[in-house]
């Protein structure tokens, strides 16, 4: 549990009586530690005395630069002792100076004072919320020590994190974290000492984590893959393809063949032909290329599997199957390639010569 640490946000808040309590017009924001202290950077691990003073340096240049840039105060060794309310409702915090001591901060008696603000900013801090019957050490509660931090008057409890750090740092928490469950699984629990592995305590559990991954990756090889309908119809991946689509034709000069291509990704192509075949002639021209008897067993299963994608793309909700309306439909039912070819080679040259004659040179020519 954590007690909301207090920030002061007023247009005028220099609190009475109180010397350099703050400017008016300036955000006021009451801090327990000193500036040097507030976990905006962290020194690396074992650091030496120049590393951290280094860090203290850098910790104050960011609070420097943040105050210039948003025009608040920072008033360090201080904390919120009380509120101030006046007609039900909140006229500002009662403040009192502290004591800093290593990681400790304690209040210093007879140095409270008020600060007053029409808008108080609560925001979440690493300060333990206040138990009834929990022994308390200043702010804080009161535990043997640092590296194995285990609860005053009570054999099986321990803390971890920010409740013994005193710091609202998510990296030094999960530090303090880890190296306080190493020190309970050696020392507390007895596993691991002399030098040994501890690795057998949780063996087991790895074990089964790698088992059940095991069967989770042999179960998804399993699956069967999308069919190009199935892919089709997924509305993220036609809208991941169509710019990628669009930008490979925008030079021109290429030919494009797809079931959307005239409808959707190419609807201004210059010319659009739309090659029909009935699902029985593409089954046996299939059947055919793969060396099958066109009227066996295989297929009739290419012809069911045609039929299918056919209705699937056709019913789909994103960019169906359809003829546009200034398409060119060229039936090739009965075509050998070499009539096909020639049929759409045909249809090209018509639509070039009628773009001659619509171009606005050669009516110029004319005249």
């Amino acid at each position: 549990m954590r007690r909301a640490a207090t920030k002061i946000r007023s247009r005028a808040v220099k609190g009475e009586g109180h010397e350099g309590a703050g400017d008016p017009g300036q955000d006021q924001d009451p801090d327990r530690r000193r500036e040097q202290d507030m976990p905006l950077a962290q020194p690396p691990e074992n650091a030496t005395p120049t590393q951290i003073a280094k860090t203290e340096q850098v910790r104050q240049k960011m609070i420097r630069l943040a105050r210039d840039r948003y025009l608040f105060r920072v008033q360090d060794r201080r904390m919120t002792t009380g509120l101030i309310v006046e007609n039900r409702q909140l006229a500002g915090l009662k403040v009192a100076e502290t004591k800093v001591e290593g990681r400790r901060a304690e209040p210093i008696p007879g140095s409270e004072h008020e600060l007053r603000a029409p808008l108080v900013v609560s925001s979440i801090g690493s300060v333990p919320e206040v138990i009834p019957g929990v022994a308390m050490k200043g702010e804080y509660y009161t535990f043997t020590d640092h590296d194995l931090p285990r609860y005053t008057g009570c054999d099986r409890v321990f803390g971890v994190g920010n409740v013994v750090t005193g710091q609202g740092n998510i990296r030094v928490s999960l530090v303090h974290s880890q190296h306080v469950t190493t020190q309970l699984i050696e020392n507390y629990m007895g596993i691991g000492n002399d030098g040994e592995s501890f690795s057998a305590l949780y063996a087991s559990a790895e074990a089964r984590a790698a088992e059940r991954a095991k069967a989770v990756q042999e179960r998804v090889q399993s699956l069967p893959a999308l069919s190009e309908s199935e892919i089709a119809a997924i509305a993220e991946v036609r809208a991941a393809l169509l710019p990628r689509q669009r930008a490979l034709v925008a030079g021109g000069g290429i030919v494009v063949a797809g079931r959307d291509i005239g409808t959707v990704v190419l609807p201004d192509a210059d010319l659009k032909v739309y090659l029909d075949a009935s699902a029985e002639e593409r089954a046996r021209r299939r059947a055919l290329e793969r060396g099958l008897d066109p009227d066996g067993d295989d297929a009739a299963a290419i012809l069911g599997s045609l039929r299918r994608r056919d209705a699937s793309d056709a019913g789909r909700a994103v960019a169906p199957l359809r003829i546009a309306a200034d398409a060119v439909v060229v039936t090739t039912d009965g075509n050998a390639f070499p009539e096909t070819v020639a049929g759409v080679v045909d249809v090209g040259r018509e639509a070039g010569r009628a773009a001659e004659r619509r171009s606005p040179d050669r009516e110029e020519s004319a005249r």
